[in-house]
């Protein structure tokens, strides 16, 4: 039987190489797996720049608000001159500034945006983008393509849950997901 085992498994494998199915594929198929998890990218969880606000780093700060309240985002990207990310700010920063000084309203957003904010790439691995989150302040994280153009955004919790996730730690969800059920006698 254990020989049985070994071949069926063999010719699974076999069979799986031929048509070239690779890891990728199966975590498309089964994300909700080991190997599923440790394969999802940012991709997966990130808002398109569709409800994300992008605005240039010498847009009025009074404009950036608006933008922000137009795709209701939690935070704008500020782009450079070139059309790349400059940085980050956050609508709660610019209301915080703006409550503190009305004039700053009429400022240049790019002097708010927190320079070289949190940065990943739109096809990383979700672990490997938490590691890199993590280590720099900011929430949501912008996510860009391979020339540095801002194309969404990502919660830092939404990172943080879903690389929990891999190394098989429960995130809130799954723990308010146990409270819930009853004990068997």
């Amino acid at each position: 039987t254990t020989a049985m085992l070994a071949m069926g498994d063999a010719l699974a494998v076999e069979l799986l190489e031929r048509r070239g199915f690779g890891r990728e594929d199966y975590a498309l198929y089964h994300p909700g797996g080991a190997l599923g998890k440790k394969l999802l990218t940012v991709e997966r969880l990130m808002r398109d720049g569709g409800s994300t606000a992008v605005v240039g780093s010498k847009t009025p700060v009074r404009d950036a608000l608006v933008e922000l309240a137009v795709g209701r985002a939690s935070a704008a990207c500020v782009l450079d001159g070139s059309g790349r990310l400059a940085g980050v700010v956050s609508q709660a920063e610019l209301c915080r500034r703006v409550g503190a000084t009305p004039e700053v309203m009429s400022e240049a957003v790019g002097t708010l945006a927190v320079q070289g904010g949190p940065c990943v790439s739109c096809g990383e691995l979700v672990v490997e983008a938490w590691k890199r989150a993590r280590e720099v302040a900011g929430d949501p994280v912008a996510v860009v393509d391979s020339k540095g153009v801002p194309v969404g955004t990502v919660d830092r919790r939404a990172l943080e849950d879903a690389a929990a996730g891999e190394s098989g730690s429960t995130g809130k969800a799954g723990k308010e997901g146990q409270r819930g059920r009853r004990k068997k006698s």
